[in-house]
């Protein structure tokens, strides 16, 4: 058997074609996107932060949690004249 090709981006197809890998599938592509979906750990430590949500409360049920964005503006520089 021929050894397998083992390449960070991209594999060989059955005609041992080098083939491409869409963009977003690469590994270390995701790490710094914002998700919309939150884990329900995620959910619940941002509920418990804001005070609607405490250990004695069941975690059936949750309510749903805003995923906000925070896009930072990027300072003018100022020209002297």
């Amino acid at each position: 058997m021929e050894a397998i090709n083992n390449d960070n981006y991209g594999a060989d197809n059955a005609q041992g074609e080098k083939m491409s890998i869409h963009s977003s599938l690469k590994l270390g592509s995701g790490l710094g996107k914002h998700r919309n979906v939150l884990t329900r750990v995620e959910r619940l430590s941002k509920l418990e932060a804001d005070g609607r949500w405490g250990k004695e409360k069941s975690v059936l049920g949750i309510p749903k949690v805003r995923s906000i964005k925070v896009i930072l503006k990027k300072k003018k520089k100022k020209t002297e004249d």
